[in-house]
């Protein structure tokens, strides 16, 4: 079609058109590329395996579950009564000690007088000697050198996935107690193909440790530290450790005192089949085969029991049996291992009850010791729906905005539904128009097939920058076509806000955003609604000190375009609290001390704007809460905050692209104070990055310390130009918004969206 007026852009502008695919889904998942085909369906750490045991040091973190988790087991005992100090490293001796105490838990039979080889743990308490020896005996941990055993040698990464590897090649596994993604028949590792070869640092590791990384991998027991990166020598915490050893165990028979009973999934689609696993263990652990177990369910959980706490018989149904309440004929038991599958078949969302005793006991929900769990199921999906964020009743955006589309599964009432990897095909072609050229060419265009993620949603980003900036009359549509893959059952339901995202076989009056220089208001009778969150708009400067923006700092400049990183319209930044800050910044706000939720929230509200407006919508970080850790005050104070802030990311952070901790006062200095580490745009993850930013509480009162900090973590230099305060040097540029000056006295006005 040729349009008078109108021209094909040229590579520049082609390429000013963002298309950017926010949430993707993956492929299936069996020999999915990058993914771990065959983690643990069920878990080891459930039900009274998660109880606290009082371990102080460890509340709040990543290794919480897990410590309490081992802790029931009888694998770790703290350091103390109260604390486990879960940032010191694992030596070999202790992780012997480990595995040796979780051998019986996973069906190991320990050899009771092992051999005793090395010549270099004489030194060691009995018990430590034992474990080394038993753990040798089994081939789970072999000598450094000859005789030597290197007791007092820090365990590596790569060494800890061959322990663990070697470990699970002794340990009991059952039919869906670890390995059942493989089949009923799959219990030995062996069966276990690695077929990602995602880690680019493990070619120097043994070639046992290289096999174990990879296996251990597949399995979800360890993730790399960041992208690409194992690190195979690097240390193993006390913290990182507890998590290792609890996925592994997962793979295990190993499960909780008692009885409990795990769901395959716990959100399912209407009448979705679910495998439920029982498993009884007695005060020691151990399997209690023989066991008769009666499972029932109900949908309605509050009417399901009455006044005498038995079965009310309303909507109360078997499961896997024919007992309904009841220990009765044609109730499973247990298997030699202590365990049972059962398959429940047409749930609603439903409460599910497993208890074992007697024949002819009878549930009483007073006095009967059981374990239930809640299975939620949503109705089918009908539709996809697509959505923008673009305000309510516009009829075009402004040059620079990001405009998202949700295209999202539904079910009949509107509801949100998981179905991953819905087939999408989206077709994009952008128009641009430009006042007074009469010059016209066909439109740019790509067709892209994509596919719903885990939550049964697509997220979309589009923006244009102006062709010809200050050029009067410019424009781009964006034609947008949406169309569902072939074979389908879903119907495509266009709540866009211009209703123009559904695919009609023409571009033709097909626009789904137009791009202006100023926004027009929509006619008041639009009724069109979007459940989108609306774009933001930037910052006011009704005085005009930003307008002329005279070295291209903002809005389309290539300059500031290269500060975005790959992949991302605002990085994820964890915020972590090292230390009580100083009470000079608290004295109005004592109630923000030692919260990261306050702190994140106020980064959120003054840092991210101005980050916007500086680059015209095209990077705004985003802040997050992430935890408190304490550390001794020490020569290298920040460095120690870092190192404990790194030990809360074992295997790396792939939704972290950053953090940003907040320390407390240091030695006589109390006013503003922070550093930025400048991170490797190579890596995209945190801590693979580096990206870290250290800022004392000044950041809470003068936003404008952790924006200038969160500039050096993008590699910004110091700016200013002319002489200097520090050294009499001369910096490379000057302008009023900038918050990069080497203090705060070289800013020669406000800076907008800071504060």
């Amino acid at each position: 079609m040729i349009v008078s007026g109108i021209r094909r852009s040229w590579l520049a502008v082609v390429l000013g058109l963002a298309w950017s695919l926010l949430a993707a889904g993956v492929g299936p998942a069996g020999g999915t590329a990058g993914v771990s085909d065959n983690e643990a369906i069920y878990s080891a750490c459930v039900g009274p395996a998660l109880e606290s045991v009082g371990l102080v040091d460890v509340e709040g973190s990543f290794a919480e579950d897990a410590v309490n988790c081992l802790a029931h087991y009888g694998v770790t005992r703290g350091r103390t009564a109260t604390t486990y100090d879960p940032g010191s490293p694992v030596l070999r001796w202790q992780m012997a000690l480990f595995l040796s105490r979780a051998a019986g838990p996973a069906g190991i039979a320990l050899p009771a007088n092992p051999a005793d080889g090395f010549t270099d743990i004489g030194g060691l308490f009995k018990s430590a000697r034992t474990a080394i020896n038993q753990m040798a005996a089994l081939d789970i941990m072999l000598g450094l050198r000859g005789t030597e055993f290197g007791p007092n040698t820090l365990v590596s990464r790569a060494q800890m996935a061959l322990m663990l590897d070697s470990f699970l090649v002794a340990a009991e596994k059952g039919a869906g107690l670890g390995l059942g993604a493989l089949g009923p028949d799959a219990d030995e590792l062996a069966d276990v193909d690695p077929d990602d070869d995602i880690f680019g640092d493990i070619d120097s590791v043994t070639r046992s440790e290289y096999s174990a990384i990879r296996r251990m991998f597949e399995l979800g027991v360890t993730r790399g530290t960041s992208d690409g990166q194992f690190s195979p020598r690097g240390m193993v915490t006390r913290a990182q450790m507890a998590v290792f050893i609890t996925r592994m165990l997962a793979h295990t028979v190993a499960r909780p005192a008692g009885l409990t009973v795990q769901a395959s999934k716990s959100s399912v689609v209407e009448d979705e089949p679910v495998m439920l696993a029982v498993s009884v263990r007695d005060s020691g652990l151990m399997a209690v085969p023989g066991s008769l177990v009666d499972v029932f369910s109900s949908s309605a959980p509050d009417d399901a029991f009455g006044s005498d706490g038995r079965c009310s018989g309303n909507g109360v149904s078997a499961v896997g049996g024919s007992g309904v309440c009841e220990i009765a004929l044609g109730d499973k038991a247990t298997d030699a291992s202590g365990d049972l599958e059962l398959t429940a078949d047409g749930l609603a969302s439903t409460t599910i009850w497993a208890w074992t005793g007697e024949m002819g006991d009878q549930y009483d929900a007073d006095d009967t010791v059981g374990s239930s769990l809640r299975i939620t199921a949503a109705k089918p999906g009908v539709r996809l729906r697509v959505t923008d964020d673009m305000p309510e009743g516009a009829n075009s955006v402004e040059f620079g905005e990001r405009v998202v589309f949700i295209l999202q599964v539904v079910d009949e009432d509107g509801n949100s539904v998981a179905k991953k990897d819905e087939s999408v095909i989206v077709a994009a072609a952008v128009t641009i128009t430009t006042g007074g050229d009469n010059s016209s060419s066909p439109p740019s265009s790509s067709t892209r097939a994509h596919k719903t993620d885990a939550s049964g949603k697509i997220e979309l980003a589009f923006r244009q920058t102006d062709p010809r900036s200050g050029n009067p009359g410019d424009s781009a549509r964006l034609d947008l076509d949406v169309s569902l893959a072939s074979g389908s059952s879903l119907v495509l339901e266009d709540q866009s806000t211009l209703g123009k995202a559904g695919s009609d076989g023409s571009d033709e009056g097909d626009a789904a955003v137009l791009w202006r220089e100023a926004v027009s208001a929509a006619p008041a009778t639009t009724t069109t609604t979007t459940v989108a969150t609306p774009a933001a708009a930037l910052p006011p400067d009704p005085d005009g000190i930003y307008t002329g923006d005279p070295l291209q700092l903002i809005a389309h400049a290539e300059f500031t375009r290269a500060y975005t990183l790959p992949g991302s319209a605002g990085d994820r930044f964890d915020v972590w609290l090292c230390n009580t800050p100083s009470v000079r910044y608290y004295s109005e706000n004592p109630d923000i001390r030692h919260n990261p939720s306050n702190y994140a929230d106020k980064f959120h509200s003054q840092v991210s704007p101005w980050f916007r407006w500086l680059s015209g919508g095209l990077y705004a970080p985003m802040f997050r809460p992430g935890g408190v850790v304490t550390v001794g005050l020490s020569f290298d104070y920040y460095q120690s905050c870092y190192r404990e802030v790194l030990n809360r990311y074992p295997d790396g952070g792939p939704d972290t692209d950053g953090v940003v901790i907040v320390v407390g006062s240091r030695a006589r200095y109390d006013g503003p104070l922070g550093q930025g580490s400048c991170g490797l745009f190579s890596q995209r993850a945190f801590p693979g990055n580096h990206r870290a930013v250290l800022v004392n509480g000044s950041a809470f009162t003068d936003p404008t310390v952790l924006a200038h900090e969160m500039g050096h973590a993008l590699c910004w230099p110091h700016s200013f130009s002319g002489e200097t305060e520090y050294r009499g040097e001369v910096w490379e540029y000057d302008n009023p918004m900038d918050i990069m000056g080497w203090s705060s006295s070289v800013q020669s006005a406000p800076v907008p969206g800071l504060g």
